[in-house]
């Protein structure tokens, strides 16, 4: 996706639409291939707009370094497969992994799911594939 492409849906998205034009952007969106960081990207300044009241942070894991850098933030504490997004509420505990259309977890990321879901139904995770299915998340656990 270009990045006028980008800007343009980021507009559109903010600018208080109709629902039916709301949903024709949503149908044009999704017959384009998006990126994850592009995701990701969308929900941040959404939640900073609207939302701000949620307390939400994003957990960097996903980017490349250099090998001391590595070996530094796993003894800080690093989990490889963490997800994304963490958020919590008076109801839950939220995790978020942001894959683009077609990605899939990785074992490590399963591995999390796994830990964090077992932790009791107050531990929810939930992999969002775009800015819509984030914003429907929230509709479904209404927050």
């Amino acid at each position: 996706m270009t990045s006028k492409r980008i800007r343009v849906l980021e507009e559109r998205q903010f600018a208080g639409m109709s629902k039916i034009e709301s949903e024709s952007l949503r149908r044009r969106a999704l017959s384009r291939p998006i990126r994850e960081k592009t995701i990701h990207m969308h929900i941040w300044q959404w939640v900073q707009k609207n939302r701000p009241e949620l307390v939400i942070f994003h957990v960097p894991n996903g980017e490349p370094r250099d090998v001391a850098t590595a070996t530094k933030l796993k003894r800080m504490g690093v989990v490889p497969g963490c997800p994304d997004f963490l958020f919590f509420t008076a109801t839950g505990s939220y995790a978020i992994e942001l894959k683009a259309p077609g990605g899939h977890l990785s074992p490590k990321q399963e591995e999390f799911q796994r830990r964090w879901t077992a932790l009791g139904p107050r531990y929810h995770y939930f992999v969002c594939r775009s800015f819509f299915d984030f914003e429907k998340y929230l509709e479904k656990i209404e927050i």
